[in-house]
């Protein structure tokens, strides 16, 4: 017997900032919602839900990976791991479905006042290697990675 498809949660309403990026052959980023209002501090967390459409399922399991970065491209905070805590894996995803996942990424109490990128994408937990991202032109993005927001980080 293969795998059974369980469909015992409420289907998806999109709410947030609508994106348009391509990951891989069948992914999309297509809406974001941030969860925080007020200054982003040092020690604090940022909470937001990720709304990823399924064109063609992958052929495995994906993780999210999730990088605050400064100017030089690395990653100071982060927030990896498989959508939905590993309830939904993304290899049993079906065409058609809206997966909104939360994600959480606790900012170092290090962390520096300045600008700094929200980086968001999907990778193989079997290799690493990250899907090939798209904007809406059809242009690759650098690093395989989308730019879902600039922050300022306050003292």
């Amino acid at each position: 017997m293969g795998p059974v498809r369980l469909a015992a949660r409420e289907p998806t309403m999109l709410t947030g900032t609508p994106l348009t990026y391509q990951l891989g052959n069948g992914m999309r980023l297509v809406a974001w919602d941030p969860e925080w209002d007020g200054p982003v501090r040092p020690g604090g967390t940022l909470r937001f839900t990720l709304y990823w459409a399924c064109d063609v399922p992958p052929d495995r399991p994906l993780n999210i990976f999730v990088h605050l970065v400064g100017e030089d491209g690395s990653p100071l905070a982060q927030g990896d791991g498989p959508p939905l805590d590993g309830d939904y894996p993304t290899d049993l995803w079906a065409p058609g479905d809206i997966v909104a996942d939360e994600r959480v990424v606790a900012l170092p109490v290090t962390l520096s006042p300045g600008r700094y990128t929200l980086l968001v994408g999907l990778y193989s937990l079997e290799t690493g290697e990250r899907l090939p991202a798209f904007d809406a032109h059809g242009t690759r993005l650098p690093a395989d990675a989308i730019p879902l927001t600039a922050l300022e980080v306050t003292p």
